[in-house]
């Protein structure tokens, strides 16, 4: 019961939030696509948006920001990215990552190109080095409003993740817990 009233007494204080200014609309919804409760009943009757199931389809479906299209598709690769185990021997990787957080925070170092691979992964290599460019490439692609390439892209990262080993419910538990605080402690004006 004090759960419940706790859900309701945060779903009017966000509601105020974005009355006021201090919270923008768009973080709400990405908050309550991430199965906040509080967000989803500051929200009301929201339309069930079905992924059935589907990884890629979930991170596609994860509502755009109203500033900065991408930003939080981009946010949800780098969480997910983050779950991957990365080998000791693996350089690269640890590279792409600090990337993906220059992209995450504005201050990417080089985005005038993509990095260099040797192709594409064949069936049974999907190294932490190819899930973490791919999803390298999709903040490389967002930055440049490349959509129709962020979605193959964001396809190839979801099944990546998979063939890494993760769950579809690991990979949306990471980033609900790395993106709700994001998105309900962002002010108007803020990406």
């Amino acid at each position: 019961m004090q759960a419940l009233l706790r859900a309701g007494e945060e779903a009017r204080w966000l509601r105020e939030r974005v009355a006021t200014g201090d919270l923008r609309q768009d973080r709400l919804r990405l908050a309550a696509y991430l199965d906040h409760e509080a967000a989803q009943e500051a929200l009301g009757d929201l339309p069930e948006i079905s992924t059935g199931g589907d990884l890629a389809s979930w991170f596609i479906a994860l509502p755009r920001s109203s500033l900065d299209e991408w930003q939080p598709t981009v946010r949800a690769v780098l969480s997910a990215s983050e779950l991957i185990e990365l080998p000791p021997t693996d350089t690269l990787s640890p590279y792409l990552l600090r990337e993906l957080r220059g992209l995450c925070a504005g201050t990417a170092s080089d985005l005038s190109r993509l990095p260099e691979y040797e192709g594409p992964p064949g069936e049974g290599d999907w190294t932490a080095k190819w899930v973490i460019g791919i999803g390298r490439n999709v903040g490389y692609l967002a930055h440049h409003n490349m959509h129709a390439d962020v979605l193959a892209s964001l396809r190839l990262f979801a099944r990546g993740l998979l063939e890494c080993g993760l769950t579809a419910s690991q990979v949306q538990a990471k980033v609900a817990e790395d993106l709700v605080p994001w998105a309900l402690s962002e002010a108007r004006g803020a990406n």
